[in-house]
């Protein structure tokens, strides 16, 4: 993401080419230079809606989401996961302990991801048909989604969670 910001200043015809970018790595260390997890929630979470908000690329190979997040960023990373499976993602993770390990606060709900393979909605259930990689970290699981994520994405090779709670 950084060197597609350094790309962006060259000229304007490379301006918005990062908009075409099918790997969106959402690293805060790397990207922001954030050191202060906490004082830069705000931050973080305005880049990531901000950059999904003008992405222009069909699809998504990559999302990768790493910062220290909880349940009070529900919303956002909803949003987060809705953008993921309309670009047909192929690797999804989110990795809400950032550097911190295990997370502080109220873990966000994974129900919510489970809420976008409702059967009644199979646009959202085709839209994760790609998915090969699922990797959470630091959430809120319901036991029953692991063999749910693995009847819904054919193409599933890895499921990952790690510290996550309810299961």
């Amino acid at each position: 993401m950084k060197d597609a910001a350094r790309t962006s200043i060259l000229s304007k015809t490379w301006r918005y080419s990062w908009t075409y970018l099918p790997d969106l790595d959402f690293d805060a260390k790397k990207s922001l230079g954030v050191a202060n997890f906490r004082m830069k929630r705000k931050q973080y979470v305005m880049w990531v809606n901000q950059v999904i908000k003008a992405h222009r690329a069909p699809m998504v190979k990559r999302f990768r989401i790493f910062y220290s997040l909880d349940a009070t960023h529900a919303c956002d990373i909803d949003r987060w996961v809705r953008f993921c499976s309309r670009k047909g993602v192929q690797e999804l993770d989110l990795d809400c302990a950032g550097d911190l390990g295990n997370a502080q606060g109220e873990y966000y709900s994974v129900q919510s991801v489970w809420q976008l393979f409702e059967p009644l909605d199979t646009c959202k259930i085709q839209a994760f048909t790609n998915l090969r990689s699922f990797r959470v970290e630091a959430l809120n699981i319901s036991g029953a989604l692991p063999e749910f994520m693995l009847s819904k994405c054919p193409l599933l090779e890895t499921l990952c969670l790690r510290w996550c709670q309810g299961l």
